[in-house]
């Protein structure tokens, strides 16, 4: 059995847009916590329910990981179906992840989306920021996995 690669199913104009944006939020959320790795757990920590600084560190490395592994689903890339499906499921669970956080942490002086390098509060805006992204990446999924005929369509008769 070979594994076969595609770049998956075709996507609408609006349906690639929907995903840019989606990739480029997630990479500039990415770029932002790379640049000030050494204080992202620290940030991460002060969100987190847990307290366990050791546990912080791992989960922060993680965090940037699977959000590295979402952007080759957004940006359609060519793409085995296993590693398509595991892929779309890093972006479903980082923008689960990001929207518990903000939500979950309107209190905090950084919600850590972009770690130390740009300081947004928890609130209304680490919230909204939160649920564009998920309903931007809620749109892609949406998108790649609804069935584009239609039943009631007369097809041309072949002869």
């Amino acid at each position: 059995m070979s594994v076969q690669a595609t770049y998956g199913a075709p996507r609408t104009p609006t349906g690639k847009i929907v995903s840019t944006i989606a990739a480029a939020m997630i990479a500039s959320m990415l770029l932002a916590q790379l640049f000030s790795f050494e204080d992202f757990a620290v940030t991460l920590g002060a969100v987190l329910p847990f307290n366990d600084m050791v546990a912080t560190k791992v989960f922060a490395a993680g965090i940037v990981a699977v959000e590295l592994l979402a952007l080759p689903y957004l940006l359609s890339m060519y793409l085995s179906m296993l590693m398509r499906i595991t892929c779309a499921s890093a972006a479903i669970a980082i923008a689960l992840f990001w929207l518990m956080i903000t939500l979950t942490n309107a209190h905090a002086q950084n919600s850590a989306l972009f770690s130390t390098t740009i300081n947004v509060s928890g609130g209304i805006i680490a919230a909204l920021w939160a649920f564009i992204i998920s309903a931007l990446i809620a749109a892609t999924i949406y998108g790649d996995t609804r069935d584009r005929s239609n039943p009631l369509e007369k097809k041309p008769k072949l002869r």
